[in-house]
């Protein structure tokens, strides 16, 4: 389980408050289910941004597509969003075809080596 969070900006930058977010598995039509924290407590979906275009919500380890739309913005998705708790990432490290991950989530990088079959964990920030 791990925290995703964004923001839906305009073209020119705006913020875009009250905007529609839905959170689908990959590449189907079937809305995710998705929690207000870790697991404990179901997350309404679809749901709409904050004031300032902020959203966020917990989902399982796993692949996710977010469609985003409103007032004054095209509809688009966001495809292919591997979420994955950074404490999960070893254990994927050999089933995973992108030995590169990135959590989104919490802003760290976890890197393949290969020449030492290791995950370097870096915070972005």
């Amino acid at each position: 389980m791990e925290k995703y969070y964004s923001a839906v900006i305009d073209r020119t930058g705006q913020a875009v408050s009250e905007a529609t977010i839905k959170v689908y598995y990959h590449n189907t039509s079937n809305l995710a289910t998705i929690y207000s924290d870790e697991g404990i407590t179901r997350k309404d979906n679809p749901f709409l941004t904050d004031e300032n275009g902020r959203f966020e919500f917990y989902a399982p380890d796993g692949d996710y597509d977010i469609e985003v739309s409103g007032a004054g913005i095209s509809t688009y998705k966001i495809r292919d969003i591997t979420i994955v708790d950074a404490k999960d990432a070893v254990q994927l490290k050999h089933s995973h075809d992108n030995k590169d991950l990135l959590d989104m989530a919490t802003g760290v990088i976890i890197s393949y080596d290969a020449t030492t079959d290791e995950y370097i964990v870096k915070d972005k920030h």
